[in-house]
């Protein structure tokens, strides 16, 4: 099972649906948002959901472990996070489509389609065919 981590406590129905979808742990970082906690936290993780709160530079990305392979953010903007350090860093990026519940959800659908995605994509790369 893929394994989440949320830096905050979500709305119910969000975290309802991240304990049925995932092994999930919530940190409840509180207000402010502690980089040796959520980097320890996600050793060994696949999935991370961050909050506005929460920013990810350069450093932080490149700290995160290898198991990391989708970074979704609980907001419409990806401002608190640096897109390029993650593309360099291979992560695939999702974020929620507006501030309905229903689409807070949306994190969790891209972060379950990512990993098919990733492996397809490797497996046209290597039989050469990379844009199929």
């Amino acid at each position: 099972m893929t394994t989440l981590v949320a830096t905050r406590t979500l709305p119910e129905p969000v975290a309802r649906r991240a304990r049925q979808e995932y092994s999930a742990k919530f940190l409840d970082l509180a207000s402010k948002f502690d980089r040796a906690a959520f980097i320890e936290a996600l050793a060994g993780a696949d999935a991370a959901l961050v909050t506005p709160v929460d920013q990810l530079d350069t450093v932080t990305i490149s700290a995160l472990p290898k198991s990391l392979r989708v970074l979704g953010t609980f907001s419409v903007g990806t401002d608190h996070i640096d897109l390029e350090a993650a593309r360099r860093r291979g992560l695939s990026v999702a974020n929620t489509l507006s501030s309905s519940t229903h689409d807070q959800a949306a994190p969790f659908s891209r972060l379950k389609a990512y990993p098919e995605q990733d492996e397809r994509r490797r497996r046209r790369v290597n039989r050469g065919r990379p844009g199929q």
